[in-house]
């Protein structure tokens, strides 16, 4: 619990801080959107310590599809946290925050949830078939009825495409000459 409110604490406080700038008559927008963004990354970075912590003290050793293609996300999530400040502090300009959005919304978030979705409609399916026999009979682990190799091809597509959509935005287009 008290993870989480140094995570909020950490995530609300240079926010607070940049909307008091803003409200006490300072027109320096780019500083109150940087500090709001530093404590968003660090918000992140402490979360992600959780993720990992959480990750490694797993009783069941076995990882499963959903979870092989989570990290992909989450690297989308901690590259575009770190490239976002810089971007903001040393105004890149708006193709740079554009690309970084971009790598964000469609590298994490995107990612993320494509992985789980799986997952759930397995789970969806699970709950149909299988419903009434648990307690009567031996039933499948959720798991077992999703072959992870005929998913995997997605998994492996997505982030990569995302990536590349991000790094066709972050490069700035060659000037064209004639």
């Amino acid at each position: 619990m008290r993870r989480i409110l140094l995570c909020v604490i950490s995530a609300l406080l240079p926010s607070g801080a940049g909307v008091v700038l803003l409200a006490t008559g300072h027109d320096d927008v780019m500083l109150a959107a940087t500090l709001s963004v530093c404590g968003f990354a660090f918000a992140t970075a402490l979360h992600a310590g959780d993720v990992i912590s959480l990750f490694r003290e797993r009783r069941r050793q076995e990882i499963e599809f959903n979870m092989r293609a989570s990290p992909a996300a989450f690297a989308a999530l901690a590259l575009g946290m770190a490239l976002l400040p810089p971007a903001l502090i040393f105004d890149a300009g708006e193709p740079m925050v554009a690309g970084v959005g971009f790598l964000l919304v469609f590298g994490w978030l995107s990612g993320l949830t494509l992985s789980q979705l799986v997952k759930i409609a397995a789970f969806m399916t699970w709950i149909e078939v299988f419903a009434w026999r648990i307690g009567r009979a031996p039933i499948p682990r959720v798991g077992e009825m999703v072959d992870g190799s005929r998913v995997s091809c997605v998994f492996d597509a997505s982030p990569a495409s995302s990536m590349t959509a991000a790094r066709l935005r972050l490069v700035p287009p060659m000037p064209v000459i004639g």
